[in-house]
């Protein structure tokens, strides 16, 4: 090959890439790319939070009032404080919190307590007693068998998409 089509080869390819990146810079553009990469970093999320916080600064019209009911009746609670020393929490009045004093009210079930009684006996009772006596099997239960594997018949299955041809 000569110079000049080597040189003619170069001016195509050039201008075959010229105009890929002409291409490039239109669905850029047209795709609105940098908005998406805006959605994905959180920039634009970030951008609107801010809008709506100048918003509803210099607006004086808050979204949330409080019914008057709810004004007349004050406060429900009382902030917790939890003791420097790691102590117990306690309300500003001083008085131990309800939840912790139910906490140590309660008490871990031993285990020996008394097996599981019926619900209601009459007709159409729904529930049944799960511990049968000592040595006694439930009905529905088979007596124990032997264990043991024993192979019956072997069989192997192969997938595959090739054939086999005999001669």
């Amino acid at each position: 090959m000569s110079a000049e089509i080597w040189g003619t080869i170069g001016i195509i390819g050039f201008s075959f890439g010229g105009l890929l990146f002409l291409v490039a810079v239109f669905i850029f553009f047209r795709l609105n790319i940098l908005a998406v990469i805006g959605d994905l970093s959180g920039q634009t999320a970030a951008k609107q939070i801010e809008k709506f916080r100048q918003a509803n600064a210099a607006s004086g019209a808050k979204a949330f009032r409080p019914d008057p009911l709810n004004v007349e009746r004050g406060e429900l609670t009382s902030p917790v404080v939890a003791g420097v020393d790691g102590s117990e929490a306690t309300t500003e009045l001083g008085m131990a919190s309800a939840t912790t004093q139910l906490l140590n009210a309660t008490t871990a079930l031993s285990g020996h307590e008394t097996a599981t009684t019926l619900l209601s006996t009459g007709q159409g009772a729904e529930t049944s007693i799960l511990s049968m006596p000592n040595d006694e099997q439930p009905p529905d239960s088979a007596p124990p068998t032997d264990s043991t594997f024993r192979m019956m018949e072997s069989m192997v299955v192969i997938h595959t998409d090739e054939v086999i041809e005999e001669n």
